[in-house]
């Protein structure tokens, strides 16, 4: 699968058709929202508001991706290591506070190491790459 166009990406308004259009940094279109002014192929209107809410959304996805991306430990870390977002290191259980705070930097580091939390960011990663999910 290709990789996405690189962000930052931004909002304009098409003044041809009044729909909103997602823009590459580039200045090239990634996607057009459609607005109440213009029915689109679906038949379907959305308010002004919703449809910028959705663009903003859309633009949003390459800084997202990658702050998800930053959050995750390498798959190669050992199981009885805890993850610091902070640090972007593995931490050994030694370092790791009974409150589950990392001693060097003081991150709560707890609850970024639940599996459930984990197993979702990669699936969401996974997807944006083009990879299937195993569900």
């Amino acid at each position: 699968m290709a990789k996405h166009t690189p962000g930052p990406w931004t909002i304009a308004l098409n003044d041809y058709d009044s729909t909103l259009e997602v823009i590459s940094r580039k200045g090239k279109p990634i996607a057009n929202v459609c607005t109440e002014s213009l029915l689109c192929e679906w038949d379907f209107i959305m308010s002004k508001e919703e449809a910028m809410a959705n663009a903003a959304f859309i633009a949003a996805a390459p800084e997202m991706y990658e702050a998800l991306k930053e959050l995750l430990p390498p798959d190669d870390m050992a199981s009885n290591y805890w993850w610091c977002p902070t640090c972007k290191r593995a931490v050994p259980g030694t370092e790791v506070t009974y409150e589950e705070c990392h001693e060097i930097c003081g991150t709560y580091i707890g609850a970024v190491n639940d599996s459930q939390w984990l197993r979702k960011a990669k699936d969401a990663i996974a997807k944006t790459e083009g990879e299937s999910v195993d569900g």
